[in-house]
C-alpha cells in the first residue's frame, strides 16, 4: 500500500513565487542589462548656474539631455541666465542616446519684470500704492494742498501715463491734501434769530460762543443779532469762534420823541 502526501498549500505558494522571480531576473537580464551596458552613456551633469544659456549650448548635446525651462523674473540677474538646475552641477547620471536621455531642469531669469503706467489721475492713492508695489516698482509720495479735492486722491504721475518702467525703479505720485485750517469768509448774521445765526456760523465753518452778549441800547427786535465779531466778509480760518450781541428791544429815545415829550409836559 503507497501513501502518498499531498503537498500543503504553503510551499505551492512559495515555489511559485520563487519560479516568477528568477523568470523575472532572467528577463531583465537578457533586455535590459545588455543595452544599459553597451549603449548608455555616464553623464556628469555640467555647473550652468549664473552662465547665460544660448541657443544649442555645446554643453548640453540633443542626444543626451532633455531639458526642461522654467523662467522667474529677477531685477538681479541679467535675462537668460540660469538661477537654478536640477540635478545639482557635478551629479552623475546615465542616459541613452536616442531613446532615454538625462532630464535636466533649468529655472532662467527673464531679467527685471516691465511694467506700463496706467492711468492713475484721480485714484485712491492707497490703492494705487499697493498695485505699483505688486509690479515691483519703488513707490514715493509728495502731497500738496488742495481743499477743492478730496484727501488721497492723485493728481500728478512721474513718469508719466504709458511709460514703460522696470523692476526696482522709482515712480512718484503726487497726492491731494486738505488743510487742517482752511480760510472761510464770515457771513452776514446780523438781524437773525439767534438760532439761525448759530446755524449760519456753522453751516460756514465757525462756531458760534456759547454764551451770548446783550445790549440795551439797540434799536433792533429783541433776542435779535446786532452785532457781530469777526465782522461779516472777513476771512478767518476755519473753526474760528464767533461772538455775538443781542439786542434787548429797549432803544433810547431820539430827540423828536424827546421835544414831544417835553411839549406834553
Amino acid at each position: 500500500m503507497i501513501i502518498t502526501r499531498r503537498a500543503r498549500p504553503f510551499f505551492v505558494a512559495l515555489w511559485l513565487a520563487l519560479a516568477v522571480t528568477v523568470f523575472c531576473a532572467l528577463y531583465l537580464f537578457t533586455v535590459y542589462l545588455p543595452r544599459t551596458d553597451g549603449d548608455s552613456v555616464r553623464l556628469e551633469i555640467p555647473d550652468l548656474i549664473g552662465t547665460p544659456l544660448t541657443e544649442n549650448d555645446e554643453r548640453l548635446p540633443d542626444t543626451l539631455y532633455e531639458v526642461v525651462y522654467d523662467y522667474r523674473a529677477d531685477a538681479d540677474t541679467p535675462a537668460g541666465t540660469v538661477l537654478s538646475q536640477e540635478p545639482a552641477p557635478h551629479a552623475t547620471r546615465r542616459a541613452i542616446p536616442d531613446r532615454a536621455r538625462c532630464v535636466l531642469r533649468l529655472t532662467v531669469s527673464t531679467g527685471a519684470r516691465s511694467y506700463t503706467v496706467p492711468a492713475l489721475i484721480g485714484v485712491s492713492a492707497r490703492e494705487a500704492t499697493v498695485a505699483l508695489r505688486e509690479a515691483g516698482l519703488i513707490v514715493k509720495t509728495r502731497t500738496v494742498t488742495r481743499n477743492d479735492l478730496s484727501a488721497g486722491q492723485i493728481i500728478a504721475v512721474s513718469p508719466a501715463e504709458g511709460t514703460q518702467m522696470r523692476e526696482g525703479e522709482v515712480i512718484t505720485l503726487t497726492v491731494s491734501d486738505v488743510a487742517t485750517s482752511r480760510v472761510v469768509r464770515v457771513p452776514d448774521v446780523v438781524g437773525m434769530p439767534l438760532p439761525e445765526a448759530n446755524a449760519a456760523l456753522v453751516l460756514h465753518g465757525l462756531r458760534p460762543q456759547a454764551t451770548t452778549a446783550s445790549d440795551p441800547t439797540s434799536a433792533l427786535g429783541a433776542g435779535l443779532v446786532c452785532s457781530q465779531q469777526p465782522l461779516s466778509g472777513t476771512l478767518v480760518p476755519s473753526g474760528t469762534r464767533a461772538r455775538l450781541t443781542l439786542s434787548e428791544g429797549r432803544a433810547l429815545p431820539n430827540a423828536a420823541d424827546e421835544e414831544l415829550a417835553m411839549e406834553g409836559e
